[in-house]
């Protein structure tokens, strides 16, 4: 029998969180997956609501916003369970959970920081660099941005960002998998980075059809998968410039509902004191971003950094 898969959404308790929630339990819903609605009580996360003076459990922390995202009486149709962890910080009580409770998908929001992050890293990026499991990014809604929920309509054009690493097949795999469910475009794209060009622009100079520009594009589209689910459409390109500006500009251009990268390419490093192309689409993309990692076994995690029940029907 095929193990139910699962969801896992953190949440810091702020109405902005509450965009991650809806998305996630709809995400789970047309899944027919469980959701884990995680909460790190640490850092400058709002203190929990006291109920008489009593702290709710997990259910009663997030029962209203759920509720609020998928209506009330959607909320018993759906198979979901709160979690309070503790951790030093919320990425890794984030990973730890996803570790321990076999997540097949961590979807998150993102705050949209791109000055502080670009020196201090974000909580995403930290996620993105060390889930077990591919990471679903989303943004707050406002100008230039696509933070819609994933109905029939959402993911009607997709962008794969390609870059012939082992990461970015993963990435292709799951854009595929999301393509068949809802009859997608997917762009597959590469980008040729503006330094290799210059340093060795005649390589792309006319030589038959044996230049480097159609070898390039001959195994791009060799990648493709020769039998497409029905109703999917995939359209390879590729272009000349910084990979992360070549990306949010061909999703801006071309009204991209879901960009899917690698977790690890070419410049992708945590040392990187202005992040590599996986941060910076994350920081500026107009649309939801799936970072797309293998997943990994779980790992054992202390008992005690688990606040309150183990299932959704212990829980008060």
């Amino acid at each position: 029998m095929t193990q139910k898969k699962t969801i896992l959404c953190p949440t810091d308790l702020s109405p902005e969180a509450d965009g991650a929630i809806g998305y996630s339990a709809s995400l789970a819903a047309s899944a027919n997956a469980k959701l884990l609605v995680v909460y790190w009580p640490g850092g400058e996360s709002p203190a929990p609501v006291l109920v008489d003076g009593i702290r709710p459990g997990p259910r009663g922390l997030f029962e209203e916003s759920i509720a609020l995202n998928v209506g009330p009486g959607a909320v018993g149709q759906l198979d979901w369970e709160g979690l309070v962890v503790d951790g030093p910080t919320a990425a890794e009580a984030i990973v730890a959970a996803a570790a321990e409770r076999r997540a097949d998908l961590v979807v998150m929001r993102s705050r949209r920081r791109p000055l502080a992050a670009a020196l201090l890293g974000s909580t995403a990026e930290a996620v993105c660099r060390t889930a077990p499991c591919s990471v679903l990014v989303t943004h707050p809604d406002g100008a230039g941005t696509k933070a819609r929920r994933p109905d029939s309509s959402s993911f009607d054009r997709i962008l794969v960002a390609y870059d012939f690493w082992d990461d970015s097949e993963i990435a292709l795999q799951r854009a595929v998998a999301i393509a068949a469910e809802h009859g997608s475009t997917l762009f597959l794209l590469h980008a040729v980075p503006a330094s290799d060009y210059d340093l060795s622009g005649r390589i792309w100079e006319a030589r038959g059809e044996d230049t480097n520009r159609h070898i390039v594009e001959r195994r791009l589209r060799s990648v493709a998968p020769r039998e497409t689910p029905a109703g999917v459409d995939i359209v390879t390109h590729i272009v000349i410039g910084h990979p992360y500006r070549e990306i949010l500009s061909f999703a801006e251009t071309n009204d991209v509902d879901l960009i899917c990268m690698g977790a690890r390419g070419r410049d992708f490093g945590s040392r990187s004191l202005f992040g590599s192309n996986t941060d910076r689409v994350l920081r500026q993309a107009p649309c939801p971003v799936l970072v797309a990692r293998p997943l990994r076994p779980a790992v054992a995690v202390d008992s005690t950094s688990m606040d309150t029940g183990r299932s959704s029907t212990e829980d008060g």
